[in-house]
């Protein structure tokens, strides 16, 4: 019996029997409610059967409402209808072990160069798990992730943070992820990544260069600043080469003989810091190429 206090009821015995049946629904209710979590598809093609022979396909990255489960099924919600699915297709964000899943199933999917699916999980993993110690991580290939969805992007794509260079007719990605993480984790592992891959960001929405004077030597600063201020990251013989590039293109350009003297120093470098690998091959090509007064831009 639910007992109501601060008043005594006037109510006639129907009236009463009524409004605890109410407030009993009512509780089970925000029982029902509170219970609820949100899941995560994870698997293309999940076929959501509704009643009336009626098939709704769930995709990669779906939200779903779980509000149930057994051992190897969830009951769940999903654009007012309900239904049972595989525990295995989705990851319900109330396992403990929720954090590690998601985020783990984003990065396999990057890995396999599944961009699509990659994108849309690692939107969910750093929605909901803000103050994870794999955020940093989790930027740096959602960052990598969008760079690459960029690439297969057409007309008919309208992904947030994917823009058209009218000039090139190429998509490229803002480099929102690689910003917030230079911002919020600066000391990260990841930063020099990420700054490097921020300038080849930049530098697909300046381009084309047109000549510019300014434009390459901009590029070549922060370049510059970049091997300066992070020293060794994964990409520096990579910052590296580009340095070496754009010296080429100045000295093409303006015939300086000083360009050519430091695109020749720093592939140079290359040769003796990076050996016996493709940044070494890459490296005698160029000094092969300038030797030879090859064009590499003026062509």
């Amino acid at each position: 019996m639910i007992h109501i206090h601060g008043c005594k009821s006037t109510a006639n015995p129907l009236t009463r029997k009524w409004f605890t049946v109410y407030l009993y629904m009512s509780i089970l209710l925000y029982v029902y409610l509170f219970s609820a979590s949100t899941g995560i598809i994870i698997t293309d093609n999940v076929l959501f059967y509704e009643g009336d022979l009626r098939i709704t396909a769930l995709m990669t990255g779906d939200t779903v409402t779980v509000t149930a489960e057994n051992t190897d099924t969830v009951f769940i919600e999903c654009n007012e209808k309900a239904g049972t699915l595989l525990q295995g297709v989705l990851i319900d964000l109330a396992d403990t072990i929720a954090e590690e899943q998601l985020f783990m199933f984003a990065r396999g999917y990057h890995d396999e160069q599944a961009f699509p699916q990659a994108m849309r999980l690692f939107v969910h993993f750093l929605h909901f798990f803000p103050g994870s110690r794999y955020y940093p991580e989790a930027l740096f290939y959602t960052g990598r992730t969008f760079d690459e969805r960029a690439r297969q992007a057409t007309d008919k794509d309208t992904v947030p943070g994917i823009t058209k260079n009218e000039g090139t007719s190429q998509y490229y990605y803002a480099g929102t992820a690689y910003k917030q993480l230079l911002e919020q984790y600066p000391s990260s592992c990841y930063a020099g990544s990420a700054a490097y891959y921020l300038i080849l960001c930049l530098r697909a929405a300046s381009e084309p260069w047109d000549r510019s004077l300014d434009k390459i030597t901009k590029d070549m600063d922060r370049l510059q600043e970049l091997v300066d201020v992070y020293g060794e990251f994964d990409e520096r013989a990579a910052a590296l080469e580009d340095i070496g590039y754009d010296y080429r293109v100045l000295y093409e350009l303006t015939g300086g003989e000083s360009y050519k003297e430091s695109a020749q120093a720093v592939f140079a470098s290359v040769i003796e810091e990076y050996p016996s690998t493709v940044h070494e091959a890459s490296a005698r090509v160029h000094l092969y190429e300038l030797e030879h007064d090859i064009p590499i831009y003026l062509y």
